[in-house]
């Protein structure tokens, strides 16, 4: 008789995607959970960073066409803006 071991490691990390188009993150809003990766793409034809918080004013800049991914760390309410773009934020609810 074959035995089935099951991990006890928990689910498996998720992948999320935003888009980033029309100088907004689609979605603005996201519930993930801690060592999911996060991938936002930009659809726009100007660059745009993804700042984390506000004491990260470098942010990494994404090129027209190109994505960064993030693999994140840290539970709460995480939010994001564009440091090019003022009225671009968003916000990772990490669990």
């Amino acid at each position: 008789m074959a035995m089935l071991f099951t991990s006890c490691a928990g689910p498996a990390p998720g992948r999320h995607v935003i888009a980033i188009e029309q100088l907004e993150y689609h979605p603005g809003e996201l519930e993930i959970a801690e060592g999911d990766t996060v991938i936002w793409y930009n659809r726009d034809i100007v660059p745009h960073t993804v700042t984390l918080s506000e004491d990260d004013e470098r942010g990494d800049t994404v090129a027209s066409g190109d994505s960064i991914a993030i693999v994140v760390q840290q539970t709460g309410a995480r939010r994001y803006h564009c440091r090019f773009h003022p009225t671009m934020t968003g916000v990772l609810n990490i669990r």
